[in-house]
């Protein structure tokens, strides 16, 4: 009987460590060393909050009430404290804000995100005991932008890239160049600083003659196996074609007039 106990409680410990093993293997997939991104949509401000393991940092980025921010899709330009009823996805705040959350919250509370239950929720438990064992040696840091964004441009040129950019993107070191092969002045440009804000290492901006319908990736080798590939994916809908003329980890980015047509990049233009 004894024996039969003890092999009993043997099975159950080994059934407990796998579960355990488990949950550390998901929680490290879900998160590991990668930044994880919030975005706090709430009446009265938007928060984008990035925690970032590898640099023991948590970066916030706080937009005020009263600031004019760009829908793309056709909605157009409404202020910060207008949008919480609009369609909000990881589009709108790439396209303002070169920024890719992981969550995007609706909340009265703009601090939501420091909950236990959901930095839990979303890091998995194992990253949240790491964070929270780290908490008195994490750098806490907060922007606030109170007015236009091109007032602004200067805090987000610095900010955006150097606090909130994907850090997978900033290892792989995928380099690109943007062109713009549509009539619409400054798409290639606006399309870059965006690309940077989230850690891709632009090189070169200009417009073409060559004639694309939306859009066209041209990778180089082992490029479309790296993670900063796939966020790039994640940004665009867009055909990819493989080119053995460009070097390891190098891609060229095509947009055409039915990608300006379908993010209605004129209404972006209109408001300035």
């Amino acid at each position: 009987m004894k024996k039969l106990n003890k092999n009993l409680l043997i099975g159950i410990a080994l059934i407990v460590l796998f579960f355990v093993l488990l949950i550390i293997k998901k929680d490290g997939d879900r998160v590991g060393n990668n930044d994880f991104r919030f975005a706090i949509v709430t009446g009265k401000s938007l928060k984008m909050v990035s925690i970032s393991p590898q640099r023991m940092m948590v970066n916030v980025l706080k937009v005020g009430a009263s600031v004019p921010v760009w829908l793309p899709y056709g909605q157009g330009w409404y202020r910060v404290e207008q949008i919480k009823n609009q369609k909000i996805d990881n589009t709108f705040f790439w396209y303002n804000f070169g920024f890719i959350p992981n969550k995007i919250i609706y909340s009265e509370d703009e601090n939501v995100w420091e909950n236990n239950s959901v930095l839990i929720r979303n890091l998995g438990l194992v990253n949240w005991l790491k964070y929270k064992f780290n908490d008195g040696r994490i750098f806490n840091k907060e922007e606030v932008i109170k007015d236009d964004l091109l007032v602004n441009s200067d805090i987000l040129e610095e900010v955006m890239a150097r606090d909130f950019a994907d850090n997978r993107a900033v290892n792989d070191d995928l380099t690109l160049s943007v062109f713009n092969t549509t009539s619409e002045d400054g798409l290639a440009n606006f399309l870059s600083k965006r690309l940077e804000w989230s850690g891709f290492s632009v090189v070169s901006s200009e417009s073409t003659n060559k004639k694309i319908d939306k859009c066209l990736f041209i990778y180089g080798p082992k490029t479309n196996t790296s993670s900063a590939w796939k966020i790039l994916n994640k940004i665009f809908d867009c055909k990819s074609e493989y080119s053995e003329n460009l070097n390891e980890n190098e891609a060229e980015l095509y947009f055409g007039d039915n990608y300006v047509s379908m993010v209605k990049y004129s209404s972006y233009k209109r408001i300035f």
